[in-house]
């Protein structure tokens, strides 16, 4: 019976799960975080503070709370595509410096 041998490092299940590999992106993914938290709050303290300012048409006759909503959506989009890129990115110099 032919055993197979191990995956090198830097391939198999476990390879992304390399502690300073995690850190790093953990920040990319915090500072995401931290982006949409702040435009979030905005929205929900126009919501409390401002209503009248939120019921105010802003583009072609469509409110400031739908066009803010919509753009939180559209925004969160955005950040998880920016993240997925930067995580790669990261993970493949991560890889690079490790096969060194």
């Amino acid at each position: 019976m032919k055993q197979d041998s191990p995956p090198p490092p830097d391939h198999g299940p476990d390879a992304d799960n390399h502690p300073l590999l995690v850190a790093k992106q953990s920040r990319v993914a915090l500072t995401c975080f931290l982006v949409y938290l702040v435009a979030y709050g905005g929205f929900m303290a126009l919501a409390a503070f401002g209503p009248q300012l939120m019921a105010r048409p802003v583009l072609a006759g469509v409110n400031l709370a739908i066009v803010y909503g919509l753009a939180l959506i559209g925004g969160a989009v955005l950040l998880a595509l920016f993240y997925m890129r930067v995580s790669r990115l990261i993970a493949a110099a991560f890889h690079a410096e490790e096969r060194d």
